[in-house]
């Protein structure tokens, strides 16, 4: 995939459409993220073939929800899990899934989609980066995925050792963090409660410890930089599963 341009403008243009139009819907329903989602992946990963050469066999195929047993009772599931079915490496081998990144996406937040009516556009990436409610919802976020990436380990869908990237996203707001390689004793301890991924309680000690957080750079779907910061992303997931 080239750096030079990562997505075409109308592809550009067409997300940024559809990040808007989502935009004035439900802001307490996250569901018609997942189709942005799709969308952003599917014109990343069509730009790598038409216009970067990647043969189909080196990409990476997506999985929405893709379940990870942790424990008898304990499982989660990314929104989507960028993966590839390894080939058998021997004659009585058989294939194995492999994950090398994930996604979790949350609602957006309500009070700052609500202003998109009145404006000529979305907020800025650093007044929402500056939003503790933001930083709260990417805090949550973090614990998630944390969790989704040990349960991957479990189920050896992930390495024991190995870095991975998820992106945490809010709307169409997002960070991209590295986890993995953890401690036996992080292996043992999660942070959500025992279900899928769907929201669970964040106490009032976590939300004060996200509001005084300070957040990495904020990128939004629909945009140059975030196109370029979710190739990167697909880039270093793909550089994963090649490992295997």
């Amino acid at each position: 995939m080239s750096l030079q341009k990562i997505l075409s403008d109308e592809a550009l243009s067409n997300l940024h459409k559809l990040v808007l139009r989502t935009l004035l819907l439900d802001p307490s329903d996250e569901s018609p993220w997942y189709g942005i989602i799709d969308e952003v992946l599917a014109e990343h990963k069509m730009h790598a073939i038409v216009f970067a050469g990647v043969s189909r066999d080196s990409l990476f195929f997506v999985i929405p929800q893709l379940f990870c047993r942790s424990t008898k009772r304990r499982s989660a599931r990314p929104d989507m899990a960028v993966a590839r079915i390894t080939a058998p490496t021997s004659p009585s081998g058989v294939p194995r899934l492999r994950v090398g990144g994930g996604w979790e996406q949350k609602p957006a937040i309500k009070d700052l989609m609500t202003a998109v009516k009145g404006r000529k556009g979305p907020p800025d990436v650093k007044e929402v980066a500056a939003d503790s409610e933001f930083i709260v919802a990417i805090s949550h976020a973090s614990g998630q995925a944390s969790d989704q990436v040990k349960a991957a380990i479990r189920a050896h869908y992930i390495g024991r050792t190995q870095l991975v990237c998820w992106v945490l996203a809010v709307g169409p707001y997002f960070v991209v963090r590295t986890y993995g390689n953890f401690s036996d004793a992080e292996m043992l301890t999660t942070t959500s409660r025992p279900n899928d991924s769907g929201d669970y309680e964040v106490t009032e000690l976590t939300k004060a410890a996200a509001r005084v957080a300070k957040l990495e750079r904020v990128y939004m779907l629909g945009t140059e930089d975030g196109a370029r910061k979710v190739y990167e992303f697909l880039r270093a997931a793909t550089h994963v599963l090649d490992q295997y």
